[in-house]
């Protein structure tokens, strides 16, 4: 996976375009967030910030030693019920990173280069 360079100037300009508009904004005009965030041309999807915080979850598990940990990882005894099979958090994590999950274990021990993995998966699905 390749780096990125990120301007700062870039970020602070687009920090002060949102600053200058929201100060526009009383709070006698009612707006809804909904609303806001539709002038300011921001979209927000909740099944990207769920992934978001499952794949940072995951690496925070994973680099710690924990009985979490150890029942992430553990199979739980005994027959599984009838009907469709639940999703396994290892089966999203997996599909997510385009890793094996031995390798998303290994690769979660280092917290920067999970964090690059995690930054790049969510600039792939930025709306617009």
């Amino acid at each position: 996976m390749g780096n990125s360079i990120i301007c700062i100037s870039d970020i602070v300009s687009k920090e002060d375009a949102y600053e200058t508009f929201l100060s526009t904004i009383s709070w006698r005009q009612k707006l809804t967030n909904y609303e806001v965030l539709q002038k300011l041309n921001i979209r927000r999807e909740i099944g990207q910030c769920i992934r978001d915080r499952k794949l940072q979850y995951y690496g925070h598990l994973m680099r710690h030693e924990s009985v979490i940990r150890d029942l992430y990882n553990g199979e739980v005894e005994g027959s599984r019920g009838r009907g469709r099979p639940r999703t396994k958090w290892n089966d999203n994590i997996a599909e997510w990173t385009f890793y094996s999950l031995v390798q998303c274990q290994r690769l979660a021990q280092d917290r920067c280069q999970w964090r690059a993995i995690a930054a790049n998966l969510r600039k792939e699905t930025a709306p617009g």
